[in-house]
């Protein structure tokens, strides 16, 4: 455990290091303030609104056409295992009558 920890210090340290370099390297770039930077809840919805108008409408009805396209092809996938559900009880009854058609003959020598 201790080696672990002392291990968990080092790699802090060579964070600590690498975090400085950043600092330095970008003291002289302008970034906005780190607070803009993390989404508030109360800040998401107005966030998701300005999202949406940049969509626009193109995006809106290609998420409608795709929305769409994912219920057909659930139900063509259901219609599907449908059929083959019908298929394989076709022929469990065919394989059955089958058995029992060579099971009922007599055995001629």
């Amino acid at each position: 455990l201790q080696e672990v920890l002392k291990g968990i210090g080092m790699l802090f340290k060579r964070l600590r290091v690498c975090w400085d370099k950043c600092e330095e390297s970008t003291a002289s770039i302008e970034h906005p303030p780190l607070h803009t930077l993390i989404p508030i809840k109360d800040e998401s919805e107005n966030g998701r609104n300005e999202i949406e108008k940049k969509r626009g409408e193109s995006y809106k009805a290609a998420l409608d056409e795709h929305n769409e396209l994912i219920q057909q092809i659930i139900l063509k996938n259901r219609h599907l295992r449908d059929i083959i559900d019908q298929m394989r009880n076709t022929i469990w009854e065919i394989n059955t009558m089958l058995a029992m058609r060579t099971s009922d003959q007599p055995i001629n020598h």
